[in-house]
């Protein structure tokens, strides 16, 4: 059965926004432009939206949130329970997506998401540069979401179930290599067959990375609105990642870790093997010269 989705709490809210906004703003509030008109005080500004400071927050609260969402709709994609749940899932985040790009631009006498133009100088002079990467940003994992099948996603859990093994055939052998009562021969054996689930798992590993599912969870936006809600956003977003791999995989499916221990010790398994067997030809070489010289005694 698939595992029960996450649920994590709001990325902020327009609580936490308004007050963040009024304490960047303070210089503009000192000023009393006339078309601010009684922003500041809970009415309605004279731009031409009309706008309330917070409705406004709280349509940033939105769209803050949806952005932050993203990755929890990713896994519930990736753990859709049949065909039609993982359409209506994908479905449902395209749709999201799609929102949020276009909340990514400002107009003459709107800021972003349509809000009051008087929030530009909270954002700063890099917000339209800042806003047009980050919708590419989120237009290329659209481009990926659209591409994704069922079939992407039961040879993802295939795969993970294949790691899940492999870091127990892993992980048994070295167990077993750890046994005081083995010879220096038998060691070897089982710490070559501990090197072999190793490479398995690194072959699963670049399938892992390779598959769809996982190349459009790859994308992260915490710190790009991280940066857009503290105002004073900088010339451009975070890139994006070029190793499209599962950071949070676990092969044991918790999601806390991932194979770094098997490329990690692959070398030095590679290592112990070869000192092994040098110990075990060594050893073979000494019992023979002194065969050898018991022989010559006799």
């Amino acid at each position: 059965m698939p595992r029960r989705t996450r649920i994590t709490g709001r990325f902020t809210t327009a609580e936490d926004l308004k007050n963040t906004f009024l304490k960047i703003t303070g210089y503009r509030q000192a000023q009393g432009v006339s078309g601010d008109a009684n922003y500041w005080t809970g009415g309605r500004c004279n731009w031409g939206g009309s706008h309330n400071l917070m409705e406004d927050a709280r349509c940033l609260e939105s769209f803050f949130n949806s952005v932050a969402g993203i990755n929890d709709d990713m896994e519930n994609i990736k753990l859709s329970a049949n065909e039609e749940i993982f359409i209506s899932n994908k479905q449902q985040l395209i749709n999201k997506i799609q929102g949020c790009i276009s909340k990514c631009r400002t107009t003459s006498a709107t800021s972003v998401g349509g809000i009051c133009i008087i929030w530009n100088d909270f954002f700063g002079s890099f917000l339209k540069k800042y806003l047009d990467t980050f919708s590419g940003k989120l237009k290329r994992q659209l481009a990926v979401v659209e591409k994704l099948e069922p079939k992407h996603q039961q040879e993802l859990l295939d795969l993970e179930n294949q790691a899940s093994a492999a870091k127990r055939e892993y992980e048994e052998n070295l167990r077993k290599a750890d046994d005081p009562n083995l010879s220096e021969q038998e060691k070897a054996e089982f710490i070559a067959l501990a090197n072999k689930a190793a490479k398995k798992a690194e072959e699963i590993k670049k399938r892992i990375k390779n598959n769809p599912l996982t190349q459009a969870s790859n994308f992260n936006f915490l710190d790009d609105i991280k940066a857009l809600s503290s105002g004073n956003v900088p010339s451009n977003v975070t890139p994006d990642k070029r190793n499209f791999g599962n950071e949070n995989f676990n092969a044991s499916g918790s999601g806390s870790s991932n194979f770094s221990s098997f490329s990690k010790n692959s070398d030095n398994q590679q290592l112990i093997i070869i000192a092994a067997i040098a110990i075990v030809v060594i050893f073979l070489l000494l019992n023979k010269k002194e065969d050898a010289q018991y022989y010559e005694e006799y």
